[in-house]
C-alpha cells in the first residue's frame, strides 16, 4: 500500500510506492513504506534541513516556502514558487538580485545604495555618482567663521574636486575650520574668505547664459541698453546710421591727410598732402589689392594697376559698350590672342566707313606678318588695270588643312590626293607611278584589271595575244562553254581511265570489301599522289625511279576510273555435259579435329560506345559471336578523369564483326559498355593486342582427305562473271587521306 503525502495546504505531494524512495518530487529523499536501507536518506535529509540546503547552485526540485542559503552570497533566500528571493537584509551584489518589497542592495562595483518598493527596477537611494565618477554634486556643510557664527555652505563637486560653493553671506572662516575651505584658499584670498554668491574655485569658470542685470547702464533713472554706446577709446562698430550735416564731411589721418567732403555741390575725395595719392583697394579672395591707384605726380590711373606707368594702365579685360575713336598716328595692340566679333573687317575705311581711296590706292594693301629675321611673310592686293590679272598674291606657299580641298565656287578643285570632278581637261605629258587608274568601266589597281560592269575583253589586230616570258596564267574558273579555257587541274579531274582486270584470284574483290583490292591495283598503277618528274624521288609511295623521266600528274578528286572486270572463280565455274561424276571422281576423307586459331592482331585504336569498337592494324577475320582476349592495353585507355578506370584488359565477346568503316575488315564491337559520358579514350595507339580464345572441335568430324579422277567423257565449259566498275579519287572522311573508292557498278547496255 503507497503512502499519500499532502503539503500543508492540503495539495498532494506524490504518491509514494511501497518499497521505494523519491528523489523527484522535492530536494529531500522520501522513503516509501518497508524500503530496506532507509537510514541513510532519513539522516541526509535532516542535514539537509539543518543546513538550508547549503550550496553555489540552487535547489532542483524547489517548493513554495523552502528554504537556501546561497553560498555565493552568504544569503538565506526563500523559494515563491517561481524562483529564490532574499529573505531579508541588505544584498551585496555587483548584479541586480532577486529581491522584495523592502531589501536593500548595494551595488559592489558602481558602491551606491538602492533599495526595492516592489513595482519595479531598484531605485537609487545615494549616492548619486558612482564609484568610477568620482565625488560628484553638491553637499552641505557647516563652518564656524570668526565671529563664533555657524555658517552653511553648498559645497559643489564634479569628480572629486571643488567646483565651487554657495554662500548666503560673507564671511571668513574660523582658523580652527579653515581646513573644510582649502580649496579656497589663494595668494588673493589666503583666508578662504566666502562671497556672497556662488564661489568659483577657477577664475576661468563661466555661467553660459543671460546676466540680465547686465544687459543695460541706468543713466538719470533710465534703462539704456549697452549696444546703443560707442566707444571711444578703442574700434568700434554701429549698426545705425552716422551722418555728418555739414560740408566739411570727414578727416582722417594724423595731420588731416585726406577728406571726405561737399566743395560747391560736388562730393569729393582728397588727399590734402602735395602729389598726394588716392588708392581704392578692396579685400579680393582674402588678399588685399588696389582697385583703383590715382598717381597725383605722374597724372597716372591705375585700375587693378598698383603702380600704373600710363595715363590710364587697365590690369585686365576692358569692356566698352559704346563706340571706341582712338585719334593718333599709331596703335599699338599687344596681345597674344586678338578677337573682333565683327564678321568683316574693313581696311582703306574712315571713321564713317567712307573708302578713302581708289583701287590704284589701294595696290599692296593687305597684312604683314614679320618676323625677327625680316623674312616676312605678306598677303597683299596686287592692282592691274586689266582686271582679269589683278589678285591677292602671298609671298609664300598656300596650303589648306590635312582633309580639306581648294575651290572654285562651290566645287572642289584639288585635294591632297585628288583632282576635282569637275577638272575634265589637262595639258599633262607626265605622270609619276599610279596606284590605280579607272577608264570608263575598267580600273587597274596594283596587278589586276577590273569592269565596274560588263565583260573584260582583249583584242589585238593580228587576232594573236601574246604571254611575254612564258608566264602562267593562274585562278581560271571551271569552264562552261566549248570555247572556255581551262585550268590543268579541271583537265586532269576530268579524265576517266579504262581498265581491263582478271580478278579470279584476287583478294577483297567484292562489294563487301567496296571492292578493295580493285581499289589497291588503281593506286599501283596511278598512284592519287602522281609519279615524280626525276630517278628516285617519287611523290607517292612507289618507286618510281625505273620510270625515268615520267611526268604523270597526281590524281585530282573527280577523277573517274571505270574497270571491267573478269572472274573466273565466281558464278559460272566448269560445265561438264554427259558425265557421270560419281564414277568419275574417286574421294577419301578423313576426320578431324576443327580447330580455331587465335589470329592476334594489333589494336590500333578505339572508340567509346555501348558497345566499344575496336580498330585492328589489318582485317582480323573474326565472327561474332566469338570470344577474343585484350591485352598490353595501358592500364588508363578509359578512365573517368579521377583516377578510376575501366578495365580493357580482359576477355570478352565479339558483338558484331563486319563493320563496314573504316574498310578492309579491320574494326569489331566488344560487349563492354563505355557510353558514360564522363569517361575519357585515353587509349595509347598500338599499345595492346587482341586475339581469339582458341577453341578445339571434336574428331567426329571427316574431311576431304583427296580426289581421283577417272577417265571423264564429255564437253567443258567456262562462264566467267563480268562487271563494269566504277572507282574515283575522294578523301577519306575518318582519316583524311586521299585514295581511290569504289563508287558505282554500271549496267551496260549490251551484255558481254
Amino acid at each position: 500500500m503507497s503512502y499519500k503525502l499532502n503539503k500543508t495546504d492540503g495539495t498532494i505531494l506524490t504518491d509514494l510506492v511501497d518499497g521505494t524512495v523519491d528523489t523527484t518530487s522535492s530536494d529531500l529523499t522520501l522513503i516509501g513504506r518497508n524500503y530496506s536501507g532507509f537510514g541513510e536518506f532519513l539522516n541526509e535529509n535532516f542535514i539537509k534541513l539543518l543546513e538550508n540546503f547549503s550550496s553555489a547552485d540552487e535547489p532542483s526540485n524547489p517548493i513554495r516556502g523552502q528554504l537556501w542559503y546561497d553560498t555565493s552570497e552568504n544569503k538565506l533566500k526563500i523559494y515563491n514558487g517561481s524562483q529564490f528571493t532574499s529573505s531579508g537584509g541588505t544584498t551585496l551584489s555587483p548584479q541586480t538580485p532577486n529581491a522584495v518589497a523592502g531589501d536593500l542592495w548595494i551595488d559592489t562595483t558602481r558602491q551606491q545604495l538602492y533599495f526595492f518598493d516592489g513595482t519595479g527596477n531598484p531605485i537609487l537611494a545615494g549616492p548619486v555618482y558612482t564609484k568610477e565618477q568620482g565625488k560628484s554634486g553638491f553637499e552641505c556643510i557647516s563652518v564656524l567663521d570668526t565671529q563664533n557664527q555657524t555658517r552653511t555652505v553648498i559645497m559643489f563637486y564634479v569628480q572629486g574636486q571643488v567646483a565651487g560653493a554657495y554662500s548666503n553671506v560673507v564671511f571668513t572662516p574660523a582658523t580652527s575650520d579653515r581646513d573644510l575651505l582649502t580649496a579656497f584658499v589663494t595668494n588673493a584670498n589666503p583666508t578662504a574668505t566666502l562671497q556672497k554668491g556662488f564661489n568659483a574655485i577657477d577664475d576661468t569658470f563661466k555661467y553660459v547664459g543671460t546676466a540680465t542685470k547686465a544687459e543695460a547702464l541706468i543713466i538719470n533713472n533710465q534703462t539704456v541698453n549697452a549696444s546703443s554706446f560707442l566707444r571711444d577709446d578703442v574700434d568700434d562698430i554701429t549698426q545705425g546710421s552716422l551722418t555728418v550735416q555739414n560740408n566739411g564731411g570727414i578727416t582722417v589721418g594724423a595731420s588731416g591727410d585726406g577728406s571726405f567732403k561737399v566743395e560747391s555741390g560736388v562730393l569729393t575725395i582728397r588727399n590734402n598732402l602735395t602729389n598726394g595719392d588716392i588708392k581704392f583697394k578692396t579685400d579680393r579672395q582674402g588678399v588685399i589689392q588696389t582697385a583703383l591707384h590715382v598717381d597725383a605726380s605722374q597724372s597716372y590711373v591705375g585700375v587693378w594697376k598698383d603702380n600704373p606707368t600710363a595715363n590710364l594702365d587697365v590690369a585686365g579685360d576692358v569692356r566698352i559698350s559704346g563706340n571706341l575713336t582712338v585719334e593718333g598716328s599709331q596703335t599699338a595692340i599687344e596681345v597674344n590672342d586678338l578677337r573682333v566679333k565683327d564678321k568683316l573687317i574693313g581696311l582703306s575705311v574712315d571713321e564713317l566707313d567712307a573708302a578713302v581711296t581708289d583701287d590704284a590706292g589701294i595696290d599692296g594693301g593687305g597684312f604683314e606678318l614679320k618676323t625677327t629675321s625680316n623674312n616676312h611673310k605678306t598677303f597683299t592686293y596686287q592692282y592691274n588695270a586689266n582686271v582679269a590679272t589683278e589678285r591677292w598674291e602671298s609671298n609664300i606657299n598656300m596650303g589648306v588643312a590635312t582633309g580639306k580641298a581648294l575651290k572654285v565656287g562651290a566645287d572642289d578643285v584639288l585635294s591632297g590626293d585628288t583632282l576635282g570632278a569637275g577638272v575634265v581637261n589637262s595639258s599633262l605629258q607626265n605622270l609619276g607611278t599610279l596606284t590605280s587608274l579607272t577608264v570608263d568601266n575598267l580600273t587597274v589597281d596594283n596587278q589586276i584589271i577590273s569592269t565596274t560592269s560588263g565583260n573584260l575583253g582583249l583584242g589585238a589586230n593580228t587576232n594573236v595575244i601574246e604571254v611575254q616570258g612564258s608566264a602562267r596564267i593562274t585562278g581560271l574558273g571551271d569552264p562552261s562553254a566549248s570555247s572556255d579555257a581551262a585550268t590543268k587541274g579541271y583537265v586532269d579531274s576530268k579524265a576517266v581511265l579504262g581498265l581491263q582486270l582478271d580478278i579470279s584470284n584476287l583478294g577483297n574483290k567484292d562489294l563487301g570489301s567496296n571492292y578493295q583490292g580493285i581499289a589497291d591495283i588503281l593506286e599501283d598503277l596511278f598512284p592519287v599522289a602522281g609519279y615524280s618528274r626525276g630517278a628516285g624521288a617519287g611523290q607517292g609511295s612507289i618507286d618510281t625511279s625505273a620510270l625515268g623521266t615520267s611526268s604523270i600528274p597526281p590524281r585530282a578528286t573527280g577523277t573517274l576510273a571505270r574497270v571491267q572486270t573478269t572472274d573466273f572463280s565466281a558464278g559460272g565455274g566448269v560445265t561438264i555435259a554427259s558425265a557421270d561424276l560419281d564414277n568419275a571422281i574417286d574421294t577419301n576423307t578423313i576426320a578431324v579435329d576443327r580447330t580455331i586459331s587465335a589470329n592476334p592482331q594489333t589494336v590500333a585504336s578505339i572508340s567509346l560506345g555501348s558497345d566499344t569498337t575496336i580498330v585492328c592494324s589489318s582485317a582480323h577475320g573474326y565472327e561474332a559471336g566469338e570470344t577474343v582476349t585484350i591485352s598490353g592495353a595501358n592500364v588508363d585507355a578509359i578512365n573517368d578523369g579521377s583516377g578510376n578506370n575501366t578495365n580493357l584488359n580482359a576477355t570478352f565477346t565479339i558483338v558484331s564483326a563486319e563493320l563496314l568503316s573504316p574498310p578492309g575488315f579491320v574494326a569489331l564491337t566488344i560487349n563492354l559498355d563505355t557510353s558514360a559520358v564522363n569517361l575519357i579514350n585515353n587509349y595509347t595507339p598500338n599499345s595492346g593486342t587482341i586475339e581469339r580464345v582458341p577453341v578445339l572441335g571434336n574428331s567426329n568430324k571427316s574431311v576431304v582427305e583427296s580426289l581421283g579422277f577417272n577417265n571423264l567423257a564429255g564437253a567443258m565449259s567456262m562462264t566467267p562473271v563480268r562487271k563494269l566498275l566504277q572507282f574515283g579519287v575522294v578523301v577519306d572522311s575518318n582519316d583524311g587521306v586521299t585514295k581511290w573508292a569504289f563508287d558505282q557498278e554500271i549496267t551496260p547496255t549490251t551484255p558481254y
